[in-house]
């Protein structure tokens, strides 16, 4: 490893120990790709070298690594520091909570993955709770000693400058540790910056609560106790936390991040503030607030500026919650100015991070370390170098000449003197120009594919010059057609040359002129109809061309639609693609398959530089439009949360190919965040490939397409590269990339004509109603028109029995499917107009005149004949026995018979019935009954209500004989119907008695009745049962009583009777003594169902253990001697009962027996 740990101090202060020492060189500052970059090394006094010829440029974005380190048991690290010493490398470590210091071993590289060593917290020396802060570790007279900053004047562990001394042992396990207390009115004091000057050593940290900074005086020695000033706020401070020193043209400055507040929730108070110390840091500074560089800075923690190759750049590292990444700070190579800011990386699983160590270089690519609270791990950054130059590195004072092998801008760095007082670095850069070749294409006129254009990839180039391998040039097209006599292999070359810088290029490649025969043509040779069209189909393709283009829809479509009248011969050329050569261009196997500079990141997504394969885009970023995948199946896609670096590597796949041949490239790109479009281009081993891509609206998925000639090549890369640098936005999808060979094929198809020749039979004449054969031939299928009257329009012959003059159409399909047509008009003699008696009804024997007319004397023939007094006349009388339907046949000039009938109904004899009781109750009501006619007369006329009613009432007191006389008045017919004698039956004669009215000593009442054979009394509720002769009653009110009884006539009377209730004696209601509840029907439960009308509050039942086993409010409910469903032993048991009745209330209380 270069020794580049102090390089940046060394760099930034150009630290001279002898005057005569002076690194410089000299080189072009523009060549060609490819061409020799000489070096004229202008260094004096010097006495070794280092060139390093790719030194990684710091505008690009670093790389992100976690390093695993056994033995650190980080709590919160928050600072570190490295030192070198006796050929190794350690790192000091800070941690927030527990204030333990971890020393981490490197061994002899700072990348070597180290080991931890916890050295304690010396007591408490170091904040023992929370509050450890910055550290930075110095050497002075041979010995060691590590300065710490940390408490907070809120907190346990009050705010401290502290020293841990090592002695002359960097690795001494038991060094001793001071508390120098708090010096210069710190509060949360959190970064630390050491100097020294003239032997003297000084120190400043920040002040997050106090929004100040402290100066520290540590005298001459670290042995003696040090003083602090207050600075106070300078630059607008708001809770400062990182500091980096720096000089530039004799000036000192200083540079603070502002963290804003303690909350990390927000953005909107970060800010970078610049102190200006003149010709000294011990001067008395001034401050410029240099607010938030792109707005970019969200809580940032630390900060360190790095001076490369005519650049000045630092970097901010963000502690924001959903915001871990590092903040480039581009202050265009002058320190005064106010720098742009960007995005430099995310720091991936990183949350919390906080400081950023000092950078150091290693051969080409430059490092530096970011420690992280939130996951208590430290990180390590690599901003790479480039692998483009001839030679990577070299000593040799006198350098040989370097080159490049693709455009760009490129680092070249010497070191002088390294490791000695006297070392310096200079670095310049050098810009390489491309190729005015970059490559061309060509491609074959799909419809003459001796016809070739020829494509230069590169519209910048001045002067074209074009062999075609044939004995042909050209100088003067950039995209010239040239038609070559035959197919074959032919050598062309594309030369060039600029003037300026005298790039000039030659490609050649061999291209091979062929069209294969292939079966692409999908559609068979045909026969189709005259007069009919065909569609032709040809294999998926990417362009074609039909000849001849005769009859055709478009020649140059891949379906196009014939409709040729004559035989014909198509011939298909067509550009063919060949198996995807990409794998797993769809993303279904997830990711695998490419590589990407971008970090793979599972759901959720919130960090720019990150990608995922999936079919949700919201899943994997909340922010992200609901897009589907290219094919719109719920697949998978490559989400890309873009970074804000431009020409990042998104994606990338090497593929084999052949040489000197062609291929198609294509891929899907769409947006997943309409604030800023992602901008891409695809290249093939570093060659743009088709125009750049810009995505669309969201979810509009845009393709980039692209032909491509291997020349000599058999192995390329494809590249995606994203050019955006929005920060806001530049998200995308990609989905369905392809790489496929294509080469030009032929195929051919025949077209046929044909036509039936479809014949029927000659025009013809029907009678109304008449039917004729339609005999057809010349096809194989049928189809007549109009249906109506065929017996089947499908056959070739069938029976047309049309009502009008009709003409039918019939179409003849041949084998091959080919359609004629031929018609047949058949002409339909009207029937003749005729006037007819309409349908009627007779009565029996009664005859009728029947009629008909037309005119032109047709001859009438009428049927049935008999009991007609003559069927050859228009009108003869019918005399019909039963109903008949008469039919009349006329015969016109034509020999046509026209036909009709008449229905002759006769009036039936109505069907007179009549009906009515044979037996009736006396004085009740019945009804009699007659139907079948329009009028109606009953005698005798006694006791009805309507004589000249079909249903008279009627209410006998004696026994009567009724008839009925009934008529109808269409034909006269009628009748008389006799009735036998009605018999009249007596009523009951029904009495009601009662043997006691009710008082508190009598609960109920005996009810009798007498007189019938059945009986219903009412109310029904105050009765043991209403359907007895003498049921009892139980009421608590005075109640009258009604009695309805049935005689062996079913005829029914009534009684009344009403029961008296008084308040009157002294009520006893008994309770039994035992019961036996052994189910047969007697005394089997304990109860009161015989108290009569009682309002039951309670009937409680308890065991000899005073356990309630049984209660009810119903006064029928008692107790069947089981409790929780098993039965109860025998024994004795207490009963209490509370009720109330129209007496008053009842208590009764006592012991009863269960025998079993």
């Amino acid at each position: 490893m270069m020794k580049f740990i102090l390089a940046i101090v060394l760099w930034l202060t150009s630290v001279v120990g002898n005057a005569q020492v002076i690194a410089d060189f000299s080189i072009p500052d523009t060549v060609c790709m490819n061409a020799p970059v000489q070096i004229t090394n202008n260094s004096i006094g010097a006495t070794t070298y280092f060139w390093n010829f790719c030194t990684a440029n710091l505008a690009n974005a670093p790389s992100v690594s976690n390093l695993n380190i056994s033995g650190a048991n980080f709590n919160w690290p928050v600072f570190m520091d490295y030192v070198y010493d006796n050929g190794n490398y350690y790192g000091f470590v800070t941690n927030y909570i527990g204030g333990n210091l971890v020393r981490l071993d490197f061994g002899n590289s700072l990348l070597n993955t180290p080991t931890g060593t916890n050295l304690g917290n010396f007591g408490g020396i170091i904040p023992a709770s929370i509050g450890t802060e910055g550290i930075q570790v110095v050497k002075q007279n041979g010995q060691w000693f590590a300065i710490i900053v940390g408490g907070n004047a809120a907190l346990t562990d009050k705010p401290r400058i502290l020293k841990i001394a090592f002695g002359a042992n960097i690795t001494n396990p038991a060094p001793v540790a001071t508390n120098w207390g708090n010096l210069g009115n710190m509060d949360q004091p959190v970064d630390l910056h050491l100097y020294e000057d003239a032997g003297h050593w000084f120190g400043f940290t920040l002040n997050a609560e106090a929004n100040t900074v402290t100066r520290f005086d540590f005298t001459n020695s670290f042995n003696n106790i040090p003083t602090g000033t207050s600075l106070g706020n300078l630059g607008s401070l708001s809770y400062p936390t990182g500091i980096y020193v720096t000089q530039e043209a004799g000036s000192w400055y200083a540079f603070i991040v502002n963290g804003g507040d303690n909350s990390r929730n927000n953005a909107f108070n970060s800010s970078l503030t610049r102190l200006d110390f003149g010709n000294s840091l011990n001067n008395m500074p001034t401050g410029v607030n240099l607010g938030n560089p792109g707005g970019l800075l969200n809580h940032p923690r630390d900060l360190t500026i790095m001076k490369s190759c005519e650049q000045i750049i630092g970097f901010a590292v963000n502690a924001g919650n959903n915001d871990a990444n590092i903040v480039r700070m581009d202050f265009n190579n002058l320190l005064t100015s106010t720098p742009a800011g960007s995005v430099a990386a995310n720091l991936g699983n990183g949350t919390f991070p906080h400081c950023i160590s000092k950078l150091f270089r290693d051969k080409s690519d430059v490092y530096g370390f970011v420690a992280n609270v939130g996951t208590g791990s430290l990180m390590r950054l690599r901003f790479p170098g480039c692998s483009n130059s001839n030679i990577s590195s070299g000593t040799a004072k006198d350098p040989l000449p370097v080159t490049y092998d693709a455009p760009g801008t490129y680092n070249i760095n010497l070191t002088i003197d390294d490791g000695l007082p006297t070392q310096q670095m200079v670095c310049k850069k050098v810009v390489v120009l491309p190729s005015y070749i970059s490559d061309f294409n060509y491609e074959q006129d799909i419809c003459d594919p001796l016809s070739v254009k020829f494509i230069n990839t590169n519209p910048a180039i001045p002067a074209p010059y074009w062999i075609f391998g044939d004995g042909n040039i050209n100088s003067t097209t950039f995209t010239p057609t040239h038609h070559y006599a035959a197919f074959g292999n032919y050598t062309v070359r594309f030369a060039v040359a600029q003037d300026k810088f005298k790039c000039s290029d030659t490609i050649t490649k061999v291209i091979s002129l062929s069209v294969d025969k292939k079966d692409i043509v999908l559609t068979p040779d045909t026969v189709i109809c005259k007069g009919s069209t065909k569609q032709l189909r040809a294999k998926d393709g990417l362009a074609y061309c039909w000849t001849p283009n005769l009859y055709l829809s478009n020649a140059s479509d891949a379906n196009p639609i014939t409709s040729t009248p004559v035989d014909i011969t198509y011939y298909c050329t067509s550009l063919i693609r060949g198996a995807n050569l990409v794998v797993n261009g769809d993303f279904s196997a997830g990711n695998t398959g490419f590589i990407s500079d971008y970090l793979y990141a599972l759901p959720p997504n919130m960090h720019e530089s990150e990608y995922f394969v999936g079919p949700s885009a919201p899943i994997w970023h909340p922010g992200m439009s609901d897009c589907p995948d290219h094919t719109g199946n719920n697949g998978n896609m490559m989400l890309v949360n873009g970074a804000t670096v431009p020409n990042v590597r998104v994606w990338a796949q090497t593929i084999t190919v052949k040489p000197n041949t062609n291929y198609e490239f294509s891929a899907w790109v769409q947006t997943l965040n309409n604030a800023s479009p992602a901008d891409l281009r695809f290249s093939i081993n570093g060659q743009p490939l088709g125009p750049p891509l810009v995505s669309g609206a969201a979810c509009d998925w845009k393709q980039c397409f692209a032909t491509w000639n291997s020349g000599n090549q058999t192995s390329v890369t494809i590249t995606l590269n994203n050019m955006s640098l929005s920060y806001a936005g530049n998200d995308f999808g990609l989905d369905d990339i392809s790489f496929s060979e294509v080469r030009i094929q032929r195929d051919s198809v025949k077209i046929s004509i044909d036509t039936p020749d479809v014949n029927t039979r000659t025009d013809t004449t029907l009678c109304h109603k008449g039917s004729v054969k339609l005999s057809t031939s010349g096809a194989n299928t049928w189809s007549w028109t109009p249906a109506t009257g065929l017996s089947d329009p499908n056959i070739a012959d069938p029976i047309a029995t049309p009502a009008i003059t009709t003409e039918y159409e019939v179409a003849g399909t041949n084998q091959y499917g080919c359609v004629a047509k031929d018609t047949v008009l058949i002409t339909v003699i009207p029937p003749l107009p005729l006037d007819i008696t309409p349908d009627t009804t007779v009565c029996t024997n009664i005859p009728v005149q029947l009629r008909a007319f037309s005119a032109g004397n047709p001859i009438y023939h009428w049927s049935p004949a008999a009991n007609l007094n003559n069927p050859g006349i228009p009108n003869p009388v019918a005399s019909p026995k039963s109903p008949t339907k008469y039919y009349v046949d006329l015969t016109d000039n034509n020999n046509c018979i026209t036909s009709d009938s008449i229905m002759v109904d006769i009036v039936p004899r109505p069907a007179f019935t009549a009906k009515g009781a044979a037996a009736v109750c006396y004085d009740t009501e019945t009804k009699l009954e007659a139907s079948g006619g329009d009028n109606y007369l009953w005698s005798p006329s006694d006791y009805l209500d309507d004589p000249q009613s079909a249903t008279p009432i009627v209410k006998p007191r004696s026994a009567v004989s009724y008839n009925v006389y009934i008529s109808e008045n269409t034909c006269g017919y009628d009748t008389l119907v006799q009735f036998a004698p009605m018999v009249v039956n007596p009523l009951p004669i029904v009495t009601a008695m009662k043997e006691t009215d009710i008082n508190c000593v009598i609960r109920s009442a005996q009810l009798r009745a007498g007189g019938a054979n059945s009986y219903s009394w009412t109310p029904a509720s105050a009765l043991d049962n209403p359907y007895r002769r003498d049921p009892v009653a139980i009421v608590d009110s005075s109640t009258q009583f009604i009695v309805t009884g049935i005689n062996r006539y079913g005829c029914e009377s009534s009684d009344t009777l009403v029961v008296n209730v008084t308040k009157t004696g002294t009520p006893v209601f008994e309770v039994p003594n035992a019961f036996t509840p052994n189910g047969d029907g007697k005394n089997d439960c304990f109860g009161i169902k015989k108290w009569g009308v009682v309002k039951l509050e309670s009937l409680e039942v308890y065991n000899r253990w005073g356990q309630k086993i049984f209660q009810t409010n119903k006064p029928n409910d008692c107790w069947d001697g089981t409790f929780q469903g098993k039965p109860q032993g025998a024994g004795e048991f207490v009963y209490i009962i509370r009720a109330s009745t129209f007496c008053g209330p009842i208590l009764r209380k006592g012991v009863f027996f269960l025998i079993r």
